[in-house]
């Protein structure tokens, strides 16, 4: 998924992030790899959810691959 969309124009650190939530991991687990906060985990995971126009992780997902 290393890729970005260009019509949504997700950075670097929202398309880690929901790759890595894709794969299981916890916003706790995250922010431990990452070495970030779990709030700055929630506000990139919101912030990609506002650019893909989506609510969950499985929507924000599916769009990404769709557009791939």
């Amino acid at each position: 998924m290393n890729a970005t969309i260009p019509d949504t124009k997700l950075s670097y650190r929202e398309t880690e992030i929901l790759d890595l939530l894709s794969k299981g991991n916890s916003h706790k687990m995250i922010s431990a790899e990452l070495n970030i906060s779990i709030n700055t985990v929630r506000t990139m995971i919101k912030r990609a959810y506002f650019k893909l126009n989506v609510h969950s992780v499985t929507e924000a997902i599916s769009k990404i691959y769709i557009h791939k």
